[in-house]
């Protein structure tokens, strides 16, 4: 089983499977651990490829805990194209100055946090941009209960954006 993160966590990650007794020789399958790299795509499936680009989330952590380590602190979201179909899933951003680089070209779908920022920061970035679907995830706790409120100023402010919606944890979305 491929997976794919930050180069850093892998070998936590195999001494997490091993103190909880699942190394991966007991797994039944092979583990193949890669770590992101920022050029790469990767196809994830048939017709399914996958690229990321770097967010500033963990920038100031990574200034004040290890500035001199390179390859720490690194968060990742990623541009999922599916046939003729971009979908955008943002991860934790530092800003959504973060989402320029890859919002330069239309999406289809724009999966986006909502909660290490104000909404009128992101609304102002997404101007003028081409997002057929907007779906906000992760948001902030003083959010949680307003969402009609989030979702009307997310209307009025990025009038071209087709469909913007709130989605809760577990919740399905279909496109």
């Amino acid at each position: 089983m491929p997976i794919y993160l930050p180069g850093e966590l892998i070998k936590p990650l195999l001494a997490w499977l091993d103190a909880v007794y699942l190394p991966p020789a007991l797994l039944g399958f092979p583990l193949e651990l890669h770590a992101w790299r920022v050029t790469e795509k990767i196809e994830a499936a048939a017709r399914v490829e996958v690229g990321i680009f770097p967010t500033t989330h963990l920038q100031s952590l990574h200034k004040r805990i290890d500035p001199l380590s390179p390859g720490r602190f690194e968060i990742f979201g990623l541009d999922i194209r599916c046939g003729a179909q971009r979908v955008v899933f943002s991860s934790d951003l530092g800003s959504p100055a973060d989402l320029m680089p890859v919002l330069a070209a239309p999406c289809d779908v724009l999966v986006c946090e909502l909660s290490h920022y104000l909404p009128e920061e992101l609304f102002s970035a997404l101007q003028g941009r081409t997002i057929r679907h907007l779906l906000f995830n992760h948001l902030a706790p003083e959010l949680n209960g307003r969402e009609v409120g989030l979702l009307r100023g997310a209307r009025a402010a990025v009038p071209q954006i087709g469909e913007i919606t709130a989605v809760d944890d577990g919740e399905r979305i279909w496109f």
